[in-house]
């Protein structure tokens, strides 16, 4: 009983604190939404949630349904985490929303969103139109509950999770009237009711596999108090899966995994927009685009060695702003630029194609070996990294070059292709530009006659079926005016080549 009162004590100072800035759900019908975290750092490709907040009502069931069908056309059938906090309801909904989440194979936990701007309890709250219905906000763990019926919900998730300082707890689900709404109140019937309800909830949870032991502690657990459990009675019983909060679920660092698939989406992925990113190979949970200043790591040719500028990622929105600042950064050296991506968004490639071709620089499709260290991103001993510049080797790339960063590539003045690798193109109709309406392949073909490229990449590509992909070698690219060399970036970017005369633009002077 000391614990039960702690708790109720901690839920009321909770509901007491947040007041002020959120309307108190507890008695009211439940809100199921679609939210985008708006966490620093997470853009692009930032996780959603379902989140259902509120008392559970006979419409509830319907408000998940149309809000799964809702969330999986968003993220191509994936399925984003269902998120909990509810005082508990009538528990015939609460069973038949658990019985749709378990057939659909769903995460479920328990924590609170605060939400960016209005939240859905907010009087007069009214979304902007590009927000396409879906709210901003960041996960949090207190003050955060799953009451009553509502642990039935979470019991039936494929991942169950509920931190320690989330509430989880459940008593005799009480005698209903005709509205639905139950109480201690017995009636006439109460014996029938009460079975009745006993094999419904057994036969519920057996068929889940898990928490059979909810059943008899809410029979036996008054209506007008609460079994709570503690952390670990929830492990133990099976009504979670591990001992980690809901945020686990939502987590930043999901989007750069395959996990993330089903919880991770890019800005605008609605549409044909999203559409073409898909179908060009462009997967939500690839990271973006980062720029590396490399340096041949070989002794030989120091004290002047080939430097390159490695651009390996995804093409976002905001790719062509981060290489105009490594390029500010290099003053009037023109180093080559190496991409190894999957491509990305249309708009900024074109951007970063026009930079290219206004600078005179080369374009080279490799990867990156970098020595003494694994990746920029990785711990790099002192003697590796010098005034921003990594020590490495050219080597295959990773992805080649694959839909929109085949156009950043024809716009060098030299192209060149690693043995091996392939460019992966698309018919230009396939892209979709955030700048216009409509189709974008002229578009396309006017940048390519801008950057001098000429005409014949257009018409192959043209000639792809639609929503197909067709790899291209380097004999192939030739012709195309994709590559203009018929060495390939390991061989252009050689120690050796810096004893030539004239020297090339890539060998840069130890500083």
């Amino acid at each position: 009983m000391r614990h039960l009162l702690s708790c109720l004590l901690f839920l009321l100072a909770a509901l007491t604190a947040e007041a002020a800035a959120r309307t108190d759900t507890l008695q009211q019908p439940m809100k199921v939404v679609l939210v985008r975290s708006n966490e620093k750092g997470c853009e692009p490709s930032c996780p959603e949630w379902i989140m259902a907040e509120g008392k559970i009502g006979p419409g509830t069931p319907q408000a998940f349904v149309d809000m799964v069908i809702k969330a999986r056309g968003r993220m191509d059938g994936a399925k984003p985490p269902v998120i909990l906090r509810s005082p508990g309801g009538t528990i015939i909904a609460a069973l038949q929303i658990g019985d749709f989440l378990r057939a659909q194979g769903f995460d479920v936990g328990v924590g609170t969103t605060a939400y960016e701007g209005c939240s859905p309890f907010s009087p007069g709250c009214k979304l902007p139109q590009a927000s396409d219905g879906v709210y901003r906000g960041r996960l949090t763990v207190a003050p955060s509950y799953c009451l009553s019926a509502c642990p039935l919900i979470l019991a039936a998730g494929k991942t169950r999770l509920a931190g320690t300082d989330a509430m989880v707890g459940v008593h005799h689900w009480g005698f209903e009237d005709g509205s639905g709404k139950a109480s201690e109140t017995k009636s006439s019937n109460a014996a029938a009711w009460d079975g009745v309800m006993r094999r419904i909830i057994t036969d519920y949870l057996e068929d889940l596999g898990n928490a059979q032991a909810i059943e008899p502690l809410m029979e036996t657990t008054p209506f007008s108090t609460l079994h709570v459990f503690s952390p670990d009675e929830r492990r133990k019983i099976g009504l979670v899966t591990a001992r980690a909060s809901a945020r686990t679920l939502t987590a930043l660092s999901i989007c750069a995994t395959a996990a993330g698939k089903g919880r991770c989406i890019l800005p605008g992925d609605t549409g044909p927009y999203r559409t073409s990113l898909l179908q060009s190979g462009v997967a939500p949970y690839d990271p973006p685009m980062a720029f590396t200043v490399m340096r041949a790591s070989s002794p030989a040719c120091e004290p002047v060695c080939p430097q390159w500028i490695l651009g390996r990622g995804a093409i976002r929105p905001e790719t062509p702003k981060q290489l105009l600042g490594v390029l500010g950064q290099r003053g009037a050296a023109k180093l080559p630029l190496v991409l190894d991506s999957t491509g990305g968004d249309l708009d900024a490639a074109l951007a970063i194609g026009r930079l290219v071709h206004a600078r005179g620089l080369d374009v080279m499709v490799a990867g990156s070996r970098f020595s003494g260290c694994a990746a920029p991103d990785a711990p790099c001993p002192a003697a590796a990294l010098k005034r921003g510049v990594y020590r490495g080797e050219v080597q295959a790339a990773a992805e080649g070059c694959r839909g929109v960063c085949v156009l950043v590539l024809a716009a060098g003045r030299q192209k060149a292709l690693e043995p091996g690798v392939l460019l992966r193109l698309h018919n230009p109709g396939l892209y979709v530009s955030r700048a216009i309406k409509g189709p974008a392949a002229g578009v396309i073909r006017d940048y390519l006659a801008e950057v001098g490229a000429g005409s014949g990449v257009f018409a192959y590509a043209s000639a792809i079926p639609a929503g197909g992909e067709r790899a291209v070698t380097r004999e192939e690219a030739l012709p195309l005016d994709l590559v203009t060399q018929g060495e390939g970036a390991q061989a252009l970017l050689s120690p050796q080549g810096c004893a030539q005369k004239p020297r090339p633009g890539s060998c840069v002077r130890r500083r």
